[in-house]
């Protein structure tokens, strides 16, 4: 194995660990089924960090760990896709208007508006289809958009503090 892979597959794992402990620590029960948590912070920052592939694989596995653990087994199959789309849709975006935009820091905002509505289609359909609850879905919208507010508002920060280190710039550059 490359030393390369060798980094990546451990940085995978440490976000992903971060992820389901940012999911599991901090939950505020959502009146309408679900809870709000910091976990969807890091599936952002695991796309921005990791890239697409690494990332999106990181960030499915970390959240459906946390659904597992807190007894949402049901939704742990939806989770890992969808945390693992928004993780892979956020990398995508963001390298892309990066390569265009490369002092701006609104690519990673527009990445994670883009990541976030992802989840928040992605759980209203998982939650309507394979789960049956059909139009009713909808209810789990808002709980959805207060938790992808959170999620891209704590990773903004984030971003900011590490886009001065050195770390990050080498990840970004190599994943580009």
């Amino acid at each position: 194995m490359k030393s390369e892979q060798i980094r990546n597959l451990a940085l995978s794992g440490v976000l992903a660990a971060l992820c389901t402990v940012a999911t599991i620590v901090i939950q505020i029960p959502s009146p309408l089924g679900g809870y709000i948590h910091l976990g969807d912070a890091v599936v952002l920052l695991c796309g921005f960090l990791l890239g697409p592939v690494w990332g999106a694989a990181a960030a499915g596995i970390g959240s459906m760990a946390a659904d597992l653990i807190t007894g949402y087994m049901l939704y742990a199959p939806g989770t890992l896709v969808i945390k693992a789309l928004v993780a892979l849709c956020a990398a995508l975006v963001g390298r892309t208007l990066l390569q265009k935009h490369p002092a701006s820091k609104l690519p990673f905002l527009i990445a994670a508006l883009l990541g976030e509505a992802v989840m928040v289609v992605g759980y209203f359909l998982y939650s309507a289809l394979l789960m049956g609850k059909g139009f009713a879905a909808v209810e789990g919208v808002t709980s959805n958009l207060v938790q992808a507010v959170a999620g891209i508002v704590i990773s903004e920060v984030v971003l900011i503090a590490l886009s001065r280190t050195s770390f990050f710039k080498t990840r970004f550059t190599a994943q580009s």
